[in-house]
């Protein structure tokens, strides 16, 4: 059964005309689900686009079928089975609920058994997909920034094309970045209604971000503003990151880790709710266990500091993983079988190819970036923007 945190889309179904699900920011605008989607075009005349800063899926009735595509980082993910053969097929951001769905119209789905033995390994590269392959053999990922047309007769997949980003230099593209982003904190922080919370450690990701709210929360009336907190937690054995945001924190005249209202007018889940919500959400996609606390609610925004590790080094850190060959090669020597070996090597160079194609780089990025940009990004931090509202400036399509 689907909630306001997942979608299933199928040709068994009667599938509404237009579907937007989740929330993102349009220019300075914040929307938040159907109704606000609705109030959106009522206002200014738009529609809401493919690839904007958020997390959701955006689905329309076309003459094929139905025209899917989601927010720019793909947090709200787009998994999909199609049979040719029947014309049977399915779309969903959740593996579980879409594995149920075709087995309860008889439709067998049998098990990816090399993808299966890569989630059991302890890497921080194998916890979520490695490949736009799932574990289950007949259900893929939409890769990012594409969308995908499917119906009785048809699949297609096509890039979306970000005409801004081809038109200005680097330097541009920064204060492009800096101002619509503190102009998106300003509309969040001038709303009273809201629930802000921003996590600010020593690290340059969250310092960076918190820079941004900073200067925003600075231009606005702050007689009517939302209940701002910013937040640290300390970790056992490690006080390095709370010594370093209680010196910003003073510095700033802010306060850290203070207390929030909003815990008696937000839906708190109970522990069936939890469980299912991360079952849905995460099960076969994602392997770290983390449960959501509250429903998705336009009043409770989280601020992080999450995709930094899209634009630096992060899996070569690893002797495992130093380069994408050797990723590849040490992840084959896991798989007894050679046939195995062989099939996912394919896979992880045709994944890259892909990669490359959907962000028009060809090799001038970094094999393993690129691979960060479009699974451990998508899936590890994209998991919280899933939870709860939750903004992460660094993984924006603007910078």
């Amino acid at each position: 059964m689907t909630d306001s945190s997942t979608y299933l889309l199928s040709s068994f179904k009667d599938n509404p005309e237009r579907l937007f699900q989740g929330y993102c920011f349009a220019k300075e605008d914040f929307i938040f689900g159907q109704s606000g989607a609705d109030k959106y075009f009522e206002h200014t005349g738009k529609q809401i686009s493919y690839g904007e800063d958020g997390c959701y899926v955006l689905a329309k009735k076309v003459e094929k079928g139905f025209l899917i595509g989601s927010d720019f980082s793909g947090f709200k993910k787009i998994l999909y089975f199609y049979d040719k053969a029947s014309g049977v097929w399915a779309v969903s951001n959740s593996l579980s609920l879409l594995i149920n769905h075709l087995e309860e119209h008889s439709i067998n789905v049998t098990p990816h058994i090399a993808l299966l033995m890569m989630s059991t390994e302890r890497l921080s590269f194998t916890q979520q997909p490695i490949t736009f392959d799932t574990i289950a053999n007949e259900i893929k990922i939409l890769p990012v920034n594409t969308l995908l047309t499917i119906g009785d007769s048809c699949l297609n997949i096509e890039k979306i094309n970000d005409i801004e980003s081809n038109a200005i230099d680097y330097r541009q593209i920064l204060i492009n970045f800096v101002n619509i982003w503190i102009s998106r904190f300003s509309t969040l922080l001038s709303n009273d209604e809201l629930f802000i919370r921003q996590g600010l450690t020593g690290g340059l990701d969250s310092r960076a971000v918190f820079s941004l709210s900073n200067l925003a929360y600075h231009q606005i009336d702050t007689k009517n503003t939302a209940e701002y907190r910013l937040a640290c937690h300390v970790i056992k054995g490690c006080d390095k990151d709370i010594k370093v945001a209680e010196k910003i924190t003073k510095y700033f005249g802010y306060k850290l880790n203070a207390k929030t209202r909003y815990s008696d007018t937000i839906y708190h889940l109970d522990a069936e709710e939890k469980y299912l919500t991360w079952k849905n959400l995460c099960l076969g996609v994602y392997q770290p266990i983390y449960f959501p606390s509250t429903k998705v609610d336009y009043r409770k925004i989280s601020i992080g500091g999450g995709g930094g590790e899209n634009h630096r080094t992060f899996y070569g850190n690893n002797p495992k993983t130093t380069t994408y060959n050797d990723s590849i090669r040490y992840l084959c020597s896991k798989l007894d079988n050679p046939e195995q070996m062989v099939d996912l090597a394919i896979d992880l160079f045709e994944t890259l190819s892909v990669m490359q194609d959907v962000d028009h780089c060809g090799d001038d990025i970094d094999a393993l970036l690129l691979h960060y940009r479009h699974f451990r990004n998508r899936f590890h931090t994209g998991l919280f923007p899933q939870y709860q509202i939750s903004f992460t400036p660094l993984s924006s399509r603007y910078l």
